[in-house]
């Protein structure tokens, strides 16, 4: 075997990934730039939603197109819908979870409230038949209960949320949008076939 058969190729998933991180980026570049704008304006609405926006973190929206990815667009809407609820889910319990733990125990058995949480998050996702939002249920929570800022869950579980819808979009958007030539080719060849098979009846 020669080394040319060997070395992978780089695919069509791999570019699509790619343009996908690099769309993420630039959208989330432009939102904390819009955000830091607004943010120095005197109107409290809009200098609120200007903080907002600051707040997004763009490597969730990254690991949210990559791993939305994949081979076929439905494939990508069915890893989206799981990391989505994933998300939700393990906000909705985590946000619990520390509510609970910070105003009934001051804080003092979060090791009990993130074993229990975590059995109790995949076990809703596992309700929902959803067996793939399992991981990202239980990392949500774990973040939300460990190292979120005691001051601003509920602010931080939507961020998360947003921050992955948008992750989301954007791959999806580049996997349907975005195709090989050979396979734009094909379309097109069968688009051509389509129509002169009615020219010709």
């Amino acid at each position: 075997m020669s080394i040319k058969n060997k070395i992978p190729k780089i695919g069509a998933r791999t570019v699509k990934t790619a343009l996908a991180v690099m769309a993420s980026m630039l959208i989330f570049a432009g939102t904390g730039y819009i955000g830091s704008l607004l943010a120095r304006t005197d109107w409290a609405f809009w200098s609120g939603l200007g903080v907002f926006l600051t707040k997004q973190d763009a490597i969730f929206g990254c690991v949210g197109a990559v791993v939305c990815m994949q081979q076929t667009v439905k494939n990508s809407l069915r890893s989206g819908a799981d990391r989505l609820l994933g998300t939700a889910v393990g906000g909705a319990v985590g946000l619990f979870l520390f509510w609970v733990n910070m105003n009934i125990w001051e804080g003092k058995l979060l090791i009990l409230w993130v074993t229990f949480g975590t059995i109790l998050s995949i076990w809703l996702v596992l309700l929902m038949k959803r067996p793939d939002a399992c991981a990202v249920c239980a990392i949500t929570l774990l973040i939300i209960l460990v190292s979120v800022d005691r001051n601003a869950p509920f602010l931080y579980a939507v961020n998360r949320m947003l921050d992955t819808a948008i992750g989301i979009a954007v791959s999806l958007a580049v996997n349907r949008l975005v195709r090989p030539i050979r396979l734009r080719a094909a379309a097109m060849a069968g688009e051509g076939d389509e129509k002169a098979g009615v020219a010709k009846e």
